[in-house]
């Protein structure tokens, strides 16, 4: 399969599972789940935070304080698990087999030929 392709696929299905997570913690909120997807996320939103423009924090959060914070590590949290993911499902992806090859059994077998080589309304009866 070519990069391209597998990058593709990679980041289709980092984008469904950080998806399906999210709709998780949604459904089961106070889990152990969504501590462990925002304190992973939380080094890169406070990153994000510090380097985001301040008009940028407003537009996200207009009354500021605890919001913007929020919201900075909310995004920071979806983008570190993509980027995990991606990488997870990249590896995944090269690392399965092709079935474009034909297997090893179907190559040593001769090639299916009837007992008699007329056609089959040239035999004799």
């Amino acid at each position: 399969m070519t990069i391209p392709k597998r990058v593709l696929i990679a980041a289709a299905a980092s984008v469904v599972t950080v998806g399906v997570i999210f709709v998780l913690l949604n459904v089961f909120p106070g889990s152990i789940l969504g501590k462990l997807f925002i304190a992973v996320g939380f080094p890169l939103g406070s990153l994000i935070f510090l380097a985001t423009p301040e008009g940028f924090l407003r537009e996200l959060a207009p009354q500021g304080g605890p919001d913007a914070i929020g919201w900075a590590i909310a995004i920071g949290a979806l983008i570190t698990w993509f980027t995990l993911f991606f990488f997870m499902w990249f590896v995944a992806i090269a690392l399965m087999r092709s079935n474009t090859t034909p297997h090893a059994d179907a190559r040593d077998m001769p090639a299916h030929t009837s007992g008699n080589g007329a056609r089959a309304g040239g035999r004799e009866r």
